[in-house]
This record gives structure tokens, C-alpha cells and sequence, in this order.
């Protein structure tokens, strides 16, 4: 997940913003390890560049309020975790949707990654997509977090998680997560996941998920999955899969008053890739062609 919050950033009571970043056990970076981060005070760039437009070097690095992608912290059992105070007017590119880089700042805490983006939270960006963050809202709201984080809001909420990420919303509501995440909605809800995810929507809601990802949807729900993905769907909706995916379409058999399912494998029997198919009352998947 890139994206990030148009300016303005919250800030903090004295002006300045949060970055958090990550230095192996020696508090050196790991593209710089000649470059040594204090454990607490102020901290330089030695080859300070204030061109927005570059990219690497030329600054200090890290991720705005935790906001960017996580790839560039450490996922190391032995980094340290950092969080730096920054002047608005120091930094390079606010807006850089990856990472920030920046001239100066003051280390004001040193520490594990969860009491890091705790501090974040605690401070302003608690409505962010922080990674590795947990968002919450309540009724109608909206929850976002970052990369690998978790969101969560109430009924007729959005809720949205980067990849990797778990998202729930409640009923009506619309959750999204990006690859490899789970995503799942309430009742009449949108629930989308991304590639490997599992993504779950309630009655008359559409679930989608991508490649190898399973994809579930209640009553009257359309339920889409990508190649060598799951689709199913409940009574009365419809359930489309990939190349080398199945589709299983619930129906009512009225003779046995219970519920039964009809399972088709994208490639056999004529069932297509790419193609919506529902059940008809003796429980034969039929296309739905438009």
C-alpha cells in the first residue's frame, strides 16, 4: 500500500511531524551502515539534498506519521525501530507516497516495532494508514490502516487495510485489503481481497478476491474469484472463477427442504473461466450471459 493522506500531516504541539524508521542492532542504517543513528537526541544528514524529485540518498529516510511502504523497515527480530521528530520545512517530499526523506530531526524514542506505531498513534496519526497499525471505528465510520496492519469498523462502515492486511466492516459497509489479505463484510457489504486472500461478504454483497484466493458471498451474492481461485456463492447469487478454479453455487431443493450446493471445475463439464454462473431450480449451474 503507497498511497498517503493529502497535506496537510497532523502535527505535534511544538510544529513538527513523526517519521518512523528502522537500524539494525547497531543503530546503523542498512544502506549507509557508515552512518550511525544516536539512540536519543538530534540527528544530521551529512549529504543533505533538498531536490524532491530524488529518490535515494541525499537525506534521512523513513515513513512519514508510519505511512508508506513497509518494505523499507527492517523486518529483522534485531532492528530497532525508531521514531524521529522532524520539522515540516526539513522535509524533501512530504508527499512521496513510498517514503519521506529529510534534512535533520530528533530521535525520540528508540524501541520495539509495537510501541513504536503505538507512539505514532498516540499521537496524531491514529487516523492514518500507519503500517502494522490497528485501526477502529465505530458505526458508519471509517477505518484505514497500512501495510500489514489491521481495520476493523462498525456497521455501514469502510474499512480499508493495505497488503497483507486484515480488514472487517459491518453490515453494509465495505471492506478492502490488499494482497494476501483477509477482507470481510457484512450484509449487503463489498468485500474485496488481493491475490492468496480470502475475502467474505454476507447476503446480496459481492465478494471478490484475486488469484489462488477464496471468495464467499451469502444469498443473492456475487461472489468473483481470480486464476485457480474459490468462488462460492449462496442461494439465489452467482460465482465466477479463474483459469483452473472451481465455482459452487448454493440452491434450495425444495423436494428435501435443505440447502444444497452444485460444485463446477473451471475446465470440465463446459464450466469457463471468466464466466458468472448461477444455479437453476434443480441445481444445474447455467451462465449468465448478458
Amino acid at each position: 500500500m503507497t498511497d498517503t493522506p493529502t497535506t496537510p500531516w497532523p502535527t505535534l504541539p511544538d510544529g513538527r511531524m513523526l517519521v518512523l524508521r528502522t537500524c539494525d542492532a547497531q543503530m546503523r542504517s542498512e544502506h549507509t551502515p557508515s552512518f550511525v543513528w544516536p539512540a536519543a537526541g538530534p540527528v544530521e544528514a551529512p549529504d543533505w539534498d533538498p531536490d524532491p524529485e530524488r529518490d535515494c540518498g541525499g537525506g534521512l529516510h523513513g515513513l512519514l506519521w508510519g505511512c508508506g511502504n513497509a518494505w523499507m523497515l527492517s523486518s529483522s527480530s534485531t532492528s530497532r525501530w525508531l521514531v524521529v521528530a522532524v520539522d515540516p520545512a526539513d522535509i524533501a517530499d512530504p508527499d512521496a507516497p513510498g517514503k519521506v526523506r529529510f534534512r535533520a530531526g530528533e530521535v525520540v524514542l528508540v524501541t520495539t516495532r509495537a510501541e513504536a506505531v503505538a507512539h505514532l498513534e498516540a499521537n496524531g496519526a491514529a487516523l492514518l494508514p500507519t503500517v502494522y497499525g490497528t485501526s477502529i471505528s465505530g458505526n458508519r465510520g471509517t477505518s484505514t490502516s497500512g501495510d500489514h496492519g489491521t481495520s476493523i469498523s462498525g456497521n455501514r462502515g469502510t474499512s480499508t487495510s493495505g497488503a497483507r492486511g486484515t480488514s472487517t466492516s459491518g453490515n453494509d459497509g465495505t471492506s478492502t485489503s490488499g494482497a494476501r489479505g483477509t477482507s470481510t463484510s457484512g450484509d449487503h457489504g463489498t468485500s474485496t481481497s488481493g491475490n492468496d486472500g480470502t475475502s467474505t461478504s454476507g447476503n446480496r454483497g459481492t465478494s471478490t478476491s484475486g488469484d489462488y484466493g477464496a471468495s464467499t458471498s451469502g444469498d443473492d451474492g456475487a461472489s468473483i474469484s481470480g486464476y485457480r481461485g474459490r468462488s462460492i456463492s449462496g442461494h439465489g447469487g452467482t460465482s465466477t472463477s479463474g483459469y483452473g478454479g472451481i465455482v459452487v453455487v448454493g440452491w434450495w431443493d425444495g423436494k428435501a427442504a435443505r440447502m444444497r450446493l452444485t460444485v463446477g471445475y473451471v475446465g470440465e463439464d463446459g464450466i469457463e473461466a471468466n464466466t458468472t454462473y448461477r444455479c437453476s431450480a434443480s441445481g444445474v449451474l447455467e451462465a449468465v450471459r448478458s
